[in-house]
């Protein structure tokens, strides 16, 4: 569970929040990016709520006050719209690309509480005398989409601005193991690749990848960034692998492999599935221990760079190795054992079926890339230079939670 509550009014009406974010993407036609904007209906579809999310609030509602709530009744529901940014804090700033076009944005779900002071600050940046340390950006976390390179450039470009050989700026991208994973090559499909990908001592096959490996088009670029500008600017690559556990943000609680599993079973197959002999196998890391990775990147940065490795330093995540056989057995286990499916033996799909898996997705190869094709990775790089020690739950531990998520959000 989670939300919370704010005290009753002088009505004895009390405000009972669920923390549960989700997006409206729409196709933003100038662009030709997909972006997430509030309904374009009046009042944007603010008092119209689903029977499910109505059903979430309940639950938070009742794990907060227990039994005695259970009596007590919900007569008005609403949706927050508000604008995210990826690290929660707002954008007060000029756009990079657009002079004296001002941003004051991203109240992240919080931003309120700065109305009382906020009008000062952006007074100042208007006037241009708000502190350097205010308008200096120091530090960026790239999270967004993996194909927008305008994002990336937009990020580096900012940075470059007040970077020098004195105070180089820091720029930590999130990519993934999809940029080694075998989808492109039938010759494993269903069956375990002997490739073993390592972070130090395959660092320069890391770098030279096809034009065709996935977030490629990225890595490029800041790789170029790094090379072009290394004395001002340092770049570190997270190449993270499938994860499991529930994010604590207020963006997208769950990762994408699990319920993507999840929806194919209950919607299509109705039982798990692997192909040909299911030892395809993928690594994993808990969001809790991909996360320490972040911190000690950033505590890294704002050390003047500690003894991270920057320019080529990718970060693999990786803390386990599980096979399609044996992640489609367990899931089909839980699936049965709550009453989900009838049967909780895996079945063995052909390589045709497989193509048609996936079919929400745009992009063809998903359904491979997701049950078919192997991302083995392993994380030297994190422990060695910064004494990363992973300390989550495996995925088995952890999997009956992902899963029951995934079905109650209707996979």
């Amino acid at each position: 569970m989670t939300g919370g509550s704010l005290p009753p009014n002088s009505d004895n009406q009390r405000k009972v929040y669920r923390d549960e974010s989700f997006k409206n993407t729409v196709l933003h036609e100038a662009s030709g990016q997909e972006i997430s904007v509030p309904p374009s209906k009046p009042s944007y579809d603010q008092w119209d709520l689903s029977p499910g999310m109505k059903k979430e609030v309940r639950s938070s509602f009742e794990g907060i006050f227990g039994e005695k709530a259970k009596d007590w009744e919900l007569f008005n529901y609403r949706i927050c719209w508000d604008a995210v940014t990826p690290t929660q804090d707002p954008l007060i700033c000029e756009h990079p690309h657009a002079k004296q076009l001002f941003l004051v944005t991203g109240g992240s779900f919080h931003g309120y509480k700065f109305l009382p002071i906020i009008g000062k600050y952006v007074v100042e940046m208007l006037d241009g005398t708000l502190k350097p340390e205010l308008a200096k950006i120091t530090h960026a976390t790239d999270n967004g989409n993996s194909k927008h390179e305008p994002s990336i450039k937009a990020h580096i470009d900012g940075l470059l601005r007040n970077g020098t050989p004195s105070s180089p700026r820091f720029l930590i991208r999130l990519g993934g193991t999809g940029a080694i994973a075998d989808w492109a090559d039938s010759s494993y499909y269903g069956e375990k690749n002997p490739r073993v990908w390592n972070d130090i001592h395959d660092i320069e096959q890391l770098t030279s990848l096809p034009d065709t490996a996935l977030h490629r088009n990225i890595e490029k670029i800041v790789q170029k960034a790094a090379v072009d500008h290394g004395d001002r600017l340092k770049c570190a690559i997270i190449c993270s692998c499938g994860v499991y556990g529930p994010g604590k943000g207020p963006g997208r609680a769950q990762s994408q492999l699990v319920p993507l599993f999840c929806d194919e079973i209950i919607n299509n197959t109705k039982r798990a599935f692997y192909t040909q002999s299911g030892g395809n196998a993928r690594s994993w890391v808990h969001i809790d221990d991909l996360v320490a990775v972040y911190i000690k990147l950033v505590e890294a940065a704002a050390a003047g760079g500690g003894n991270a490795d920057w320019g080529h330093g990718y970060y693999f995540t990786a803390t386990q190795e599980v096979s399609q056989l044996d992640f489609a057995t367990a899931i089909g286990r839980i699936l049965k054992k709550h009453g989900v499916i009838e049967y909780e033996e895996p079945v063995q799909l052909p390589l045709d079926d497989i193509w048609k898996t996936a079919q929400k997705s745009k992009w063809r190869y998903t359904g491979i890339y997701a049950f078919a094709c192997n991302t083995r990775t392993v994380s030297e790089r994190a422990g060695k230079v910064l004494g990363y020690e992973p300390k989550a739950p495996s995925l088995f531990d952890y999997l009956e939670e992902d899963v029951l998520a995934a079905v109650r959000r209707g996979a």
